[in-house]
Order: C-alpha cells, then structure tokens, then sequence
C-alpha cells in the first residue's frame, strides 16, 4: 500500500507509516467534538485524509481548512522539550528564505532534503515546507479499505502567527495492519504563503512528541 501526501494538485511525496497526535479537544461545539470523534470509511480507490464531516472545509486541492474555532493546545499534557537539541533548517521562497529551528527528540536528525527529518525508530519522519495552501496538506492512499479514526485540532501561537495543528490515525481491516498515525500543521507566512507540516512515527508516544516539538519552533524572514 502506498501513502502520499498531496502538496499541490500536482506535488505529492511519498509517506511511509504514521503518526498518532495528543491535542486537547477542548470544549468545542458540538459539530466539534462529534469530529473529534470522526469515524470516516471512504469508497473508491483513492482516500484522502484527513476528512471531516463539514464538507465546506475540503478545498479543491484536497488540502482541510483548519477550524478556526479550534482550542488551544495545552502544553502540560505534552512532553517536557528542554533537554532536546536545537536543530535548524532553511527554506526559500522567490522573496527570500526562512530560517525555522526546532527542539527535537534526540531520534530525530537532518536528511538532504530540505526541512525534514528522520528519526531511527522505524517509518517515522518530520516534513516542513512553504507552500500556498490555505489548508493541512492532505494524505493519500491507493486502494484497501481505510478508515479515519481520532481526528483532533488544536492551536499555539508562533512568532509570524498561529500554528494550526490536526491529529488522525488511519487503520485497515484485516489482522496484522498496523495503524498509520499522523501530524499534520498549518500557519500562514503572509497572505501568499504558509508553512505546512507533516509528520508519521510508529506510536503515539513519538507522535505526541512531535507535536511539543511543533511549540518550540521559532521562524525568522532573511531577505537576500
């Protein structure tokens, strides 16, 4: 079976296996909380997720609209980020570049390409990347009989705005499929372009860590 995330209609990189979040629901309404809950089986061969029941916030990339009614991600149901290592990394667009430094779980390092990294513990990974999608990068898959299952959002503040965050984990029928846990982020740079992210590890323990990891993410603007 093969994932991929959906960048733009044209761009997608391939996934691995993923990744569960730890967002508090908060107290939403109550079209909230019953996403939260979301159970989602979609027919046909490919499946795009994350999925939502409000259809008014797919947008025709694939891409989800965060919910700006989301609450705000509590940082003492997160791990404790202080003793991991400060890791860097640049990404340009046609106005200059940005510079985004994150606190990382000692697993995680650098790889060439830019804004990702990967950790030792097996199909785990951290994508970030500048992009004009107004929505979470979406995720597809070729064929079986997927199913959405735990979708959360939460927010936090950056210094160039907020960070929407969206957790869901993924399962197939049958025995021995593992379930696919994922991070997926979305903050807006300017009114052009945002900074997207996407993340899979192998269990919820790593994925909650990412997600502190997320909160400690400083982003500078360089011009040329």
């Amino acid at each position: 079976m093969t994932a991929r995330v959906q960048l733009t209609r044209t761009v997608r990189i391939h996934l691995l296996s993923a990744l569960l979040i730890a967002c508090t629901s908060g107290n939403g309404d109550r079209h909230a909380r019953v996403d939260t809950s979301l159970v989602y089986v979609q027919s046909g061969p490919w499946h795009d997720f994350p999925q939502v029941s409000d259809s008014n916030r797919t947008l025709r990339d694939g891409s989800l609209l965060p919910d700006p009614k989301a609450p705000a991600c509590v940082s003492p149901t997160l791990p404790d980020t202080q003793s991991w290592s400060r890791s860097s990394n640049v990404l340009s667009d046609t106005k200059g570049y940005y510079v985004l430094s994150l606190r990382l779980p000692h697993t995680f390092v650098p790889v060439s390409a830019p804004g990702r990294w990967e950790s030792r513990a097996f199909g785990s990974s951290l994508h970030l990347f500048l992009g004009p999608s107004k929505g979470y990068p979406s995720t597809r898959y070729e064929g079986g009989d997927p199913r959405q299952l735990q979708f959360r959002e939460c927010k936090f503040p950056t210094p160039l705005g907020p960070l929407a965050v969206a957790s869901f984990t993924v399962e197939w029928s049958g025995t021995g499929n593992l379930p696919t846990y994922y991070v997926t982020a979305h903050g807006p740079l300017t009114p052009d372009t945002a900074v997207l992210v996407i993340a899979e590890a192998h269990d919820s323990v790593l994925q909650a860590d990412i997600v502190a990891a997320l909160q400690t993410m400083t982003i500078v603007f360089e011009r040329p």
